[in-house]
């Protein structure tokens, strides 16, 4: 079972790394129109 542990908490960091990259790109372009708003 530590495989399965060891898969989820890979996963879990690239997708953390995933989230953080793509907030960092969206915040590094202040310019571009934000269709949230």
């Amino acid at each position: 079972m530590g495989w399965l542990v060891a898969v989820a908490f890979l996963g879990a960091v690239v997708s953390a790394v995933a989230v953080a990259v793509f907030g960092a790109a969206e915040h590094s372009r202040p310019v571009a129109p934000d269709p949230a708003r």
